[in-house]
C-alpha cells in the first residue's frame, strides 16, 4: 500500500463514522444534493430513480447503521428489487426480492445498477466491489448519510483479502490521513475505482 502522510485533510468538509450516521435531512432534501445525481448516468429517469432510492433509505435508516439496498434496471430506472429489512449492521443481506432481480437481470440481459446507503457515509468497500464484480453491475451506487455519493464499478477484478485491505484503510485512516485518500490508494493498489458524484 502507498504511504499517506499523517494529516487530516477533510478534504470534502463531511463527517465519516459516527459523527455522520445522523444524516442533515435538510441537506438530504435540497436541490444541492439532488445536482450529485443529474450525471450519473445519461438516462434522466435513472437519474431520478437514483435520487429517490438515497434519498428513502437515508430517510429510513437515519441514526442507525442499517443499510437498504435497490437493484434498478439501467434502462428504464425502474426498481426491480429492494432489501430495506435487512437487519444486519454496516451490510446487506440479499433477500428474495434482491434475488429474484439479479435472476432477472442475468436471464433478460438488463443492465442493472445497484444502490445502497453507507450509514457511516465510506466509500464502497472491497466487499461492494467484489459484488459488483460477481454480479455484473453497470454501475454501483453508495449514498452516505453524510450527502457523500459514490460512483464505482468492477468489470475484472475479484478482489480475495478484501477483509485485509479493508483493515489496512481503517488503520490508515485512523492514524489521521483523509479518509477518501486511505480509500483511494488502497483500492487502486488492487485495480479498483470510485468517483465522488459532484453537485
Amino acid at each position: 500500500m502507498n504511504t499517506i502522510s499523517a494529516e487530516c485533510e477533510q478534504e470534502y468538509g463531511v463527517p465519516y463514522g459516527a459523527d455522520a450516521v445522523n444524516a442533515d435531512m435538510d441537506y438530504i432534501n435540497s436541490n444541492e444534493f439532488a445536482k450529485k445525481f443529474n450525471n450519473i448516468t445519461e438516462n434522466k429517469a435513472v437519474n431520478e430513480t437514483l435520487l429517490q432510492c438515497a434519498r428513502n433509505a437515508i430517510a429510513h435508516r437515519n441514526g442507525t447503521l442499517y443499510e437498504d439496498m435497490y437493484l434498478v434496471n439501467g434502462n428504464t430506472g425502474e426498481i426491480l428489487g429492494k432489501q430495506t429489512e435487512s437487519e444486519c449492521k454496516q451490510g446487506i443481506v440479499y433477500n428474495d426480492s434482491i434475488k429474484t432481480a439479479l435472476a432477472k437481470g442475468k436471464n433478460e440481459n438488463i443492465p442493472l445498477i445497484a444502490f445502497h446507503s453507507h450509514p457511516e457515509g465510506y466509500p464502497p468497500s472491497v466487499e461492494d466491489f467484489n459484488e459488483a464484480y460477481e454480479n455484473n453491475y453497470l454501475l454501483g451506487v453508495v449514498a452516505g448519510h453524510n450527502g457523500q455519493v459514490y460512483l464505482y464499478t468492477n468489470t475484472n477484478t475479484l478482489v480475495y483479502d478484501a477483509d485485509a485491505i479493508q483493515l489496512d484503510i481503517v488503520v490508515t485512516y485512523s492514524g489521521g490521513a483523509d479518509v477518501d485518500r486511505a480509500y483511494r490508494e488502497a483500492l487502486e493498489d488492487c485495480g479498483l475505482k470510485y468517483t465522488i458524484a459532484k453537485e
